[in-house]
């Protein structure tokens, strides 16, 4: 029951794993459609159950909201029950009331029910790896994964060929000196977004390496706010990509050389199998958030934290200790 597209992207590893320990599997999962899109192309989905969402206001591109219409809508529940599942994963592991009533709804008499991972405010997943649903069905559990799947099952997104070589032949353009260097900025996040002053200051501070070819990905929530960046720099080293998809956004990750971002969805896109892209991710410690959580993984990488620990606000981080990092890892 994920809704984001991050919730998605984390859990696309798991599909690889359920089917090297059963290869005959058959797996269905359900979500919203936002979460879905981590899917595209994935091999390994046979169907999806689809739960109504609307946009929450000031992040329609990122997150979603699930609407009890009635609860987790019933006509998909009832379908889902007559399939009779062997096993049900919760990837999401939030031990609410409402996934408890949906997985028994779902579950008939010798359904197993795992939890792989806990969201649970105050739990270190990297110490608590697997949790089990040991409140459902009289304490029955199941060991379904090894005990390290944490810690190795990578993201696995599946771009077309038309999309790669979309973003690889876009990129090449820049690439005429091959000390260039392709790095993707983005500022918008679910939890903090950088400000348009602060992001052109960051940019401005970053021109002053000669070899850096700077872009903003297309998303057409963001044009606005973008164009007028980009503008306002008046660089030939800083431009928009082409209007994204979720497809197009993995396939310009996967052929840049750095992504800068917020904690966002296409940070755990950049740390995928399939891109595999250094980052450097601007927090927030102030907003007193867990960072185990958004970590980018398998990926090398570089915190910069906004130094007001008094304040939600992120843009009081350090231009010197973001290209201090691109140097680093570029």
């Amino acid at each position: 029951m994920g809704r984001a597209i991050g919730d998605g992207v984390m859990s696309t590893g798991y599909l690889k794993e359920i089917k090297k320990k059963y290869p005959n599997a058959i797996i269905d999962i359900f979500c919203t459609k936002l979460h879905a899109k981590a899917y595209f192309n994935n091999p390994f989905v046979n169907q999806f159950y689809f739960f109504t969402t609307k946009n929450k206001s000031k992040m329609n591109m990122i997150r979603t909201k699930i609407l009890m219409n009635p609860i987790f809508q019933i006509k998909n529940l009832i379908r889902a029950k007559q399939e009779h599942y062997n096993i049900i994963i919760d990837v999401n592991s939030i031990n609410s009331i409402f996934n408890r009533i949906m997985l028994k709804f779902i579950a008939y008499k010798k359904t197993i029910i795992v939890g792989v991972y806990s969201y649970k405010k105050g739990i270190n997943r990297q110490k608590k790896k697997t949790k089990f649903y040991d409140h459902i069905y009289n304490g029955v559990a199941y060991e379904f994964f090894d005990n390290d799947i944490y810690e190795k099952a990578r993201y696995d997104l599946y771009p077309s060929k038309e999309s790669d070589k979309k973003a690889y032949d876009f990129f090449q353009q820049y690439r005429y000196n091959h000390n260039n260097r392709i790095i993707i900025f983005n500022g918008e996040g679910s939890a903090r977004t950088i400000s348009s002053n602060r992001i052109i200051q960051t940019i401005t501070h970053l021109l002053q390496e000669p070899n850096l070819y700077i872009f903003f990905l297309g998303f057409s929530g963001y044009g606005n706010k973008y164009s007028d960046i980009v503008n306002h720099i008046k660089s030939d080293r800083v431009n928009i990509t082409y209007n994204t998809t979720i497809e197009d956004t993995t396939s310009l990750i996967k052929h840049c050389d750095l992504l800068i971002s917020v904690d966002t969805s296409i940070i755990h896109i950049a740390s995928s199998n399939t891109c595999n892209t250094k980052i450097v991710e601007i927090v927030c410690m102030g907003g007193g958030k867990h960072y185990d959580i958004c970590r980018p993984r398998f990926v090398d990488y570089i915190f910069i934290e906004s130094n007001d620990y008094n304040s939600s606000s992120i843009d009081a981080y350090s231009d010197d200790k973001v290209l201090e990092a691109v140097k680093m890892l570029i």
